[in-house]
């Protein structure tokens, strides 16, 4: 997550306008951790899409 938030800070990318996709595997592996990354990319204002 802090890379990303570097990257939306130096880059003229509004985060408004990026997906994220998550796949079941990834998000079962760690469910808490993935609840949490989630919850910030769409705080600021990113898309998840949860597959």
């Amino acid at each position: 997550m802090q890379f990303l938030t570097e990257q939306f800070e130096v880059s003229s990318i509004a985060p408004e306008s990026i997906c994220f996709e998550v796949t079941e595997t990834t998000a079962i592996a760690n469910l808490a951790a993935a609840a949490r990354f989630i919850r910030e990319l769409k705080k600021r204002g990113c898309q998840v899409l949860a597959r």
